[in-house]
């Protein structure tokens, strides 16, 4: 392996999405693979430090200090993951220390707790070192309850559940609950080393533990593992320079942190300035400016949603586009739709009255109207065909039924019979998702008919655009005000059509609309081309990273680290 182009691509792979992880895994993969410091062929062969902690081993079961495991199988070659160097020998973890699980004493047996005997739980492994637990257990719960007294420098390992492969050292004389292995090294072995050798192992591990209703791994499963043992002197030098790099990970973190907090701080300032613009003028200088530094504000696709609703916040306040006084004012279409405006608003409910200050979030341009939405808007819900009848094909005489599923994924398709397609739905309709996640997302470009889970905005179009509504709905403020009341008022995640008909919105004129509408499509599609290219870079730089991960393993050439010393990435990197 070329140690120097992991060395020499140090900085890529650290700013590659979720960098310094994989670096850190990158890192303990060298180090159990014998590919991150040299070997010195004066240190002992791992073969004669093996006989002399089987032979020590052997004694301090003679004197019960230790008790004697069951005679575990050789290491088979067809068990062997990688190469090592010669000077290391394969073993099973058992062959390395003294394993064993703690207990937990009856809780009804107030005497077994609060003594001065530490007890750690699982959650309490912190991958570093511990020395205080949270509980404390009785001298008497140490001899009557199959606790194992652990020593300083006992490596702990969690069994159970979400926790399972975190590790610590103990730092104290301390004992651990059922849920968590320790370890005490044989004479031979450095247990930082051990403990670097499980942080490796932690994935391993967590398959391992998958399949129950509680993941798990257990003693047993521990003892077993293969793990490749090095020579004593360089177990001493792998730790030391895996502390070095780990310690420069950490310092990588803290600068990407810092990075990430200004990015966030001068997104949060652009997207300020952007808020405050009062004219369509004022707004096109504030978006050029975020365009422009677009690569710096936003550093993943996930990271612009901010910038899409400030662009829906905006929308609905009238500042995307400018105002012509020449656009009919949208009171005039109302009253020339009042008829169809009376009986939507009977329908849902209703009755008109005068805004006020206190109804209206903000002042609107000339030319809108403050108006209710059940006033211009018929949400009709949709109904649930048996799932007998569902074939998930295209036939004929079949209609496709939209599900909640189908905001997530357009690949999966349920059909039902026409006879039961009782709410129809055409692409430029408006689909709302009504229970649970995805809760109030807006859905267009599909036909059919759809379950109780939607419903269909079906405006009066002679008043109100379905293009203007569609964004109107995604609107951050609707959007969050609607949901919060369903859940204060229902005690769950939903969409009340009440609240909806009574959710005051403005109203532009309808050519305002239109020209609102070819505004902000052009805006979300300059947002998807930015994000477009976010992806590429993000695709790019992991294909990258993956390419360099490949080419330092792709060997078993054994180069060591001394031709690329610490200075050398430190210097690159600041």
């Amino acid at each position: 392996m070329n140690l120097q182009t992991f060395f020499d691509n140090f900085d890529l792979l650290a700013e590659a999405p979720n960098g310094v992880q994989k670096l850190r895994e990158l890192i303990l993969q060298l180090a159990v693979q014998g590919k991150l410091v040299e070997q010195d062929p004066e240190d002992e062969p791992a073969s004669v430090l093996l006989k002399r902690i089987r032979i020590n081993q052997a004694r301090l079961i003679k004197d019960k200090v230790i008790k004697r495991v069951k005679d575990l199988p050789a290491v088979k070659p067809e068990e062997v993951p990688f190469g090592i160097p010669e000077s290391w020998e394969w073993v099973r973890l058992n062959d390395v220390g003294d394993w064993g699980a703690g207990a937990t004493p009856d809780r009804k047996k107030h005497e077994y707790y609060d003594g001065p005997v530490r007890w750690f739980k699982s959650g309490e492994l912190n991958d570093s070192y511990i020395s205080e637990s949270e509980e404390r257990v009785s001298e008497l719960a140490l001899k009557n309850c199959s606790l194992r007294s652990n020593k300083p420098g006992d490596v702990l390992i969690a069994m159970y559940g979400a926790t399972i492969g975190k590790l610590a050292i103990l730092e104290t004389e301390a004992t651990t609950n059922q849920a968590v292995c320790a370890c005490t090294c044989f004479e031979g072995i450095y247990n930082r080393f051990l403990f670097y050798i499980l942080r490796a192992y932690r994935d391993r591990f967590t398959n391992q533990g998958a399949g129950g209703a509680q993941p798990n791994i257990s003693r047993e499963k521990i003892i077993n593992t293969i793990a490749p043992l090095p020579p004593l002197d360089e177990q001493m030098r792998i730790v030391a320079k895996v502390d070095e790099l780990m310690r420069l990970c950490d310092e990588l973190e803290k600068r990407q942190q810092k990075r990430r907090e200004t990015r966030v701080h001068l997104n949060n300032s652009a997207l300020e300035h952007l808020l405050a613009a009062n004219k369509p003028e004022e707004f096109n200088t504030h978006w050029q400016r975020i365009c422009d530094n677009f690569g710096f504000l936003y550093d993943s696709p996930e990271t612009t949603g901010k910038l899409r609703q400030s662009i829906l916040q905006l929308t609905v306040q009238g500042q995307i586009v400018p105002q012509d006084h020449n656009d009919e004012p949208a009171s005039v279409q109302f009253d020339k739709a009042r008829d169809a405006i009376n009986v939507l608003t009977e329908e849902n409910g209703l009755s008109e009255r005068e805004m006020t200050p206190e109804d209206v979030p903000y002042t609107l341009p000339i030319g809108w109207k403050w108006i209710s939405l059940g006033h211009l808007v018929k949400f009709i819900g949709g109904s649930q065909p048996a799932k007998s009848k569902f074939i998930y094909e295209q036939r004929e005489g079949y209609t496709r039924l939209i599900q909640i599923r189908d905001f997530k994924s357009d690949g999966f398709q349920t059909f039902v019979p026409n006879e039961f397609a009782n709410r129809p739905f055409k692409e430029d309709d408006i689909m709302i998702g009504r229970y649970g996640p995805p809760v109030f997302q807006i859905l267009r470009g599909l036909k059919g008919t759809y379950n109780v889970a939607l419903m269909k905005a079906s405006p009066i179009e002679e008043v109100l655009r379905k293009d203007f509504l569609y964004y109107l709905l995604q609107e951050p403020r609707i959007q969050r005000t609607v949901i919060a009341e369903s859940e204060r008022t229902a005690g769950q995640s939903g969409v009340r059509k009440e609240l909806l008909h009574s959710f005051i919105v403005g109203l532009p004129p309808l050519k305002e609309q239109k020209r609102i509408v070819a505004k902000v499509d052009e805006l979300m599609k300059l947002c998807d081309a930015l994000e477009t290219n976010l992806n590429q870079t993000q695709n790019l730089s992991e294909s990258l990273t993956a390419s360099i991960i490949n080419y330092i393993f792709s060997t078993e050439e054994n180069t060591t680290a001394s031709a690329a010393p610490a200075h050398v990435f430190v210097r690159r990197r600041f």
